[in-house]
């Protein structure tokens, strides 16, 4: 929580020592901008379990898991008015509030963490997801991934999928 310019000269120093002395550098953070930049590589977590990892750039430009999605879109935009993010804010807190303890310890339970947020939850989201890949050296942990989930218009049969067990689901849209 330090001044924007004060808050750079730091994450420059400690890039420049980085390079200098060969040093390996664990960055917490919510920021995922600083993030990209200072890193080579990105682990997002989730409710303690590290959802997808990757390059860094592969990582935030190109986010497969749905809570990475939520994340990589929840950047500030300054046309919003201080109305609109006050009126966001409220809604998300009452439905935080509305969640009973069951619904929040299922959600900590066996299976996707995600899951009880997850817009694209399915049957399959129960038991514990594999890391999966997504490309090169990146991986997520999410069935949406998984041969297993045959998604509805992909050019594979659902039909054929869900009669061997697969589960089925939509696929995502752009930007969701």
């Amino acid at each position: 929580m330090l001044d924007v310019s004060i808050r750079l000269e730091i994450l420059n120093l400690l890039d420049r020592l980085k390079r200098d002395r060969n040093l390996a550098m664990l960055y917490v953070t919510h920021d995922l901008a600083t993030a990209r930049h200072f890193s080579s590589e990105i682990m997002v977590m989730y409710r303690g379990e590290i959802v997808e990892h990757g390059p860094s750039d592969e990582v935030i430009l190109r986010p497969s898991h749905p809570y990475t999605q939520i994340l990589a879109g929840s950047a500030p935009d300054p046309t919003v008015s201080r109305e609109a993010l006050a009126e966001a804010r409220r809604a998300r807190q009452a439905a935080r509030a509305s969640r009973t303890a069951e619904q929040r310890e299922a959600a900590v339970g066996a299976g996707c963490r995600f899951r009880s947020r997850c817009p694209f939850a399915m049957d399959i989201c129960a038991t514990h997801p594999p890391d999966l890949p997504v490309a090169s050296g990146h991986l997520a942990r999410c069935w949406l991934l998984s041969d297993d989930v045959v998604r509805v218009g992909d050019g594979r049969d659902g039909r054929a999928a869900a009669a061997a067990g697969g589960a089925v689901t939509q696929p995502p849209q752009a930007g969701e």
